[in-house]
């Protein structure tokens, strides 16, 4: 009984943390979207940046 409300939590969890990422994914590239309109020099930095955080 306990072990299967862990586990629920754990999934509800691991669901959240990927929501949130996808919330951060979309928020980066509406950003770098919306800077690559008016600067694309400015838009291709953010997305240099974001790329090398994410492989560093």
């Amino acid at each position: 009984m306990v072990h299967g409300i862990a586990t629920r939590v754990s999934e509800q969890a691991s669901s959240d943390k990927l929501t949130g990422r996808l919330r951060a994914m979309s928020y980066i590239w509406s950003t770098v979207g919306w800077a690559d309109q008016f600067r694309p020099d400015v838009g291709r930095r953010l997305l240099r940046n974001t790329r090398s955080k994410r492989e560093s």
